[in-house]
């Protein structure tokens, strides 16, 4: 698994991507926003050799490396079912939950390739979770707000969806910690994060339009995902010196 460091090294200096592309014309701000973002699946060699001049490094500083590749696969649980409301502008979903499988994949001269799973639960803080729905007929806003609070994080205005990444047990998760998160950089802890979190909204995404009546009024959501991958039974026992724990707000891209 391989990385660039292009984020980290603009940020120890104080530099914005704009400043950069500003000062190399042969690099389009796109490109350099590209490359800071890991969005890019191939870098060529001439805008490395440019970034690490630049930036004075090189390329064995510009690049981080793992000897192992990290995927994941997440799906709604079977568990979870959405339930009648008497309130027509609100589904209930009972026991919102999804399976996640972290893949960790390597492959050497000396051995073939090898592959470990490791199982996650991603669930609610609650049991019933509602779930807003926009009018079946003309598709507007049951929920009237002020503009400016729609995607305010703190906003009381939205429905909160707290959902936390749980290990299956206990040896999973240390495991997990020892193989593969202890092993990880700061950089590739939040790549990982990011990829679960792709993950997870397009899965539930794809729930909400197979199951519920009406389009979800994805503008009323807020999602908190919190990241420790603790032992499911020790849900309520959580402490803030997690080595991997991360809250964050997001909303649903429209």
């Amino acid at each position: 698994m391989i990385r660039n460091k292009l984020s980290e090294l603009l940020a120890e200096r104080n530099l914005k991507i704009s400043r950069v592309a500003n000062d190399i014309p042969d690099l389009s701000r796109n490109t350099i926003n590209s490359v800071a973002n890991n969005k890019t699946k191939m870098i060529q060699m001439d805008t490395v050799n440019l970034l690490c001049q630049y930036l004075a490094v090189e390329p064995k500083n510009f690049f981080e490396f793992l000897p192992f590749d990290i995927s994941n696969s997440t799906f709604i649980s079977d568990d979870t079912y959405y339930v009648d409301s008497k309130n027509a502008d609100v589904k209930i979903i009972d026991n919102f939950s999804l399976d996640s499988y972290i893949m960790k994949k390597s492959i050497s001269e000396d051995r073939p390739y090898t592959s470990e799973t490791f199982e996650f639960t991603i669930m609610t803080d609650s049991h019933y979770t509602p779930i807003p729905l926009l009018d079946i007929v003309d598709g507007s806003s049951h929920f009237s707000r002020e503009k400016e609070n729609i995607f305010d994080p703190k906003s009381d205005m939205k429905f909160p969806l707290h959902f936390s990444v749980l290990a299956k047990d206990e040896e999973q998760e240390e495991k997990f910690k020892k193989e593969v998160l202890n092993r990880m950089s700061p950089g590739f802890k939040s790549a990982m994060k990011d990829m679960i979190r792709e993950k997870f909204v397009k899965s539930i995404q794809q729930y909400f339009e197979e199951n519920l009546p009406s389009k979800v009024d994805y503008s009323s959501i807020n999602i908190k995902l919190e990241f420790d991958f603790s032992d499911q039974d020790n849900l309520i026992q959580k402490n803030n010196d997690s080595v991997f724990k991360e809250q964050f707000y997001t909303d649903f891209p429209s």
